[in-house]
């Protein structure tokens, strides 16, 4: 089950991760290329994976620190 959890956050961090670049690189290029609607257009698509993709990440790293707590070391 913890192997599951890990593959779900990687996974989850990845999409995010490639998913800014996209939506970083689109905005320049488009700007660049004077298409500003197309900014837009990116920002909508890329935004409708990204952010579900970061939130869900978040509550499974919560949930597999409530579920997997390492013991406090004692001196």
């Amino acid at each position: 089950m913890q192997k599951v959890f890990h593959i779900l956050i990687a996974l989850g961090l990845a999409i995010f991760g490639v998913g800014s670049v996209i939506f970083v690189l689109g905005q320049a290029v488009c700007l660049i290329a004077g298409m500003p609607e197309m900014v837009t257009t990116i920002e909508t698509t890329v935004d409708a994976v990204i952010f579900p993709a970061i939130a869900l990440t978040g509550l499974l790293s919560f949930i597999y620190g409530c579920i997997w707590k390492k013991p406090k070391k004692k001196d």
